[in-house]
């Protein structure tokens, strides 16, 4: 079953590193030229998953590269992981932050009895 693998609102991410060209060929094309030559790799490439993720309705985002396809499949995964990390923390830290003002709140309607006056 789809949501017990990958959580309930998954997003795919599609990576495509295609490798730099030969210095040559980079000496003879404009960046503009090169720009289009990427473009078109990578479309080629990610075409068949873009119509799969589509048709099944699930929802993708695209991170293209050029360079070493093994060190910048690394880097990008280590920057996931990162990401990953700082929202759980994110998340236990405002988990915290609520648990505290409920607990607060709770504490003043706990003493409310006792307060005869306002201390404004």
């Amino acid at each position: 079953h789809r949501t017990s693998l990958i959580g309930k609102d998954p997003t795919i991410v599609l990576v495509n590193v295609q490798p730099h060209l030969p210095a040559r060929a980079l000496g003879l094309a404009s960046p503009e030229t090169l720009q289009v030559f990427y473009k078109e790799e990578f479309d080629k490439t990610l075409g068949e998953a873009r119509k799969i993720l589509q048709n099944a309705g699930m929802k993708y985002e695209e991170v293209t590269l050029v360079g070493n396809p093994a060190d910048m499949i690394a880097e990008e995964a280590e920057k996931a992981a990162k990401a990953e990390a700082d929202a759980a923390e994110k998340a236990a830290a405002d988990a915290a932050a609520a648990e505290e003002a409920k607990r607060i709140e709770e504490e003043r309607a706990d003493m409310a009895p006792y307060i005869v006056g306002s201390i404004d």
